[in-house]
């Protein structure tokens, strides 16, 4: 298996998202999103923060990001969208804010969120029916991605060494466990979160795409670590494990008995 760097676990990978207020076509227009993309490309050139993907819609614009420093990125994001604020506002004969918010913003923690967020992020605009396939639209970094054009510092950051990335950038897990323009961080959000905190424990062992091949002991041990863990209910442990209750109650039972492995 390839390796990234540890600062993949410590937090210096985010998912960004800036939408116009009130859900308005902020950057309907291709000049406007080549703007905005330009200036974000220019600020994060000035401050360090390295810009790994991104995908500007006509509403909405998600963006993925590794800084060292959240402080150089919280100054990206507030010199961009003022730049594109009063550029916005002039071109348009209007005045008042832009932008639903400053900026939404969550942290990247793992090798598998991180890829994940990558194919969320390019799927974007098939999602709302606007091409068919990703590499139709212009205004994302797929196409950069599949055409060899990304930096090798940019692949390295996400990928590390794997030679095999064109693959996961194409066909790699494409979950909705992510902040876009209708997800609140409320009671969806919360689920979409403990179903990826139980693939994150999944991934520990080795078993995040391979959950067939997953022993009884290592099943065992994974349901030991999540049961107890009251972001987790049974529900999501079944559905992400692919297991019934009946077996899952089991496992339990044994947890609970000191007992490691039940007959099938």
């Amino acid at each position: 298996m390839s390796r990234i760097s540890r600062s993949c676990y410590e937090g210096n990978y985010y998912h960004i998202m800036v939408q116009g207020i009130n859900k308005e076509y902020i950057f309907e227009q291709n000049w406007l999103k080549e703007k905005y993309l330009s200036y974000l490309l220019k600020q994060s050139e000035e401050n360090n923060v390295k810009i790994l993907a991104y995908c500007a819609m006509d509403n909405h614009i998600h963006i993925l990001v590794y800084t060292e420093k959240l402080e150089s990125l919280s100054k990206v994001m507030s010199h961009t969208n003022t730049k594109y604020g009063i550029l916005y506002n002039k071109s348009m004969n209007r005045c008042g804010y832009v932008f639903r918010d400053r900026y939404r913003c969550e942290n990247i923690y793992t090798i598998s969120h991180l890829h994940n967020c990558v194919r969320y992020i390019h799927h974007n605009p098939v999602a709302a029916n606007i091409c068919e396939s990703e590499g139709q639209y212009m205004y994302s970094t797929y196409n950069d991605f599949v055409n060899h054009k990304i930096p090798k510092e940019i692949i390295k950051l996400i990928y590390g060494d794997d030679p095999d990335y064109i693959n996961k950038v194409k066909n790699g897990v494409r979950e909705n466990v992510f902040i876009d323009v209708d997800n609140q961080f409320g009671v969806s959000k919360r689920v979409k979160q403990s179903k990826l905190l139980i693939r994150e424990t999944l991934e520990r062992y080795n078993g995040i795409n391979n959950l067939h091949l997953l022993s009884k002991e290592q099943l065992y041990e994974i349901v030991k670590e999540l049961i107890n863990n009251p972001r987790v209910s049974k529900n999501q442990i079944m559905s992400v494990l692919h297991i019934g209750r009946k077996r899952l109650n089991r496992i339990i039972d044994d947890i609970k008995n000191d007992r490691k492995v039940s007959d099938e």
